[in-house]
């Protein structure tokens, strides 16, 4: 929490997503996100609160928010989802090509 004191996130912690991302870009520059996904079988509290069969493995999926420059960790987030009903997609976009860069790899830099 001593991170977000004083930024809009600790004073009004209920935002949006895009409003919470805004706000910790403001107060900390480029963002980035770290994600791990790892397979197990679950925990007996597991399997009673997801309503498991106690054969079917959890994908578990930690996600860490880090400042791009420091690489501060800024938010975690673990989930788990019985493995054979979860579906994960990304959508990767890549990052402009500084012009000087796309110059010396006769690239066109992205506008």
């Amino acid at each position: 929490m001593e991170r977000i004191t004083g930024t809009t996130l600790a004073k009004k912690p209920a935002q949006t997503p895009a409003n919470t991302l805004t706000a910790l870009f403001m107060a900390h520059g480029p963002l980035e996100w770290r994600e791990s996904v790892t397979a197990r079988m679950p925990h007996p509290d597991e399997t009673s609160a997801l309503q498991l069969d106690q054969l079917a493995p959890l994908l578990i999926t930690q996600r860490i928010m880090v400042t791009t420059v420091a690489g501060l960790p800024l938010a975690v987030e673990t989930t788990a989802a019985p493995a054979d009903a979860a579906r994960y997609t990304y959508t990767l976009t890549p990052a402009p090509v500084p012009a000087a860069a796309a110059r010396r790899r006769n690239l066109r830099p992205l506008e």
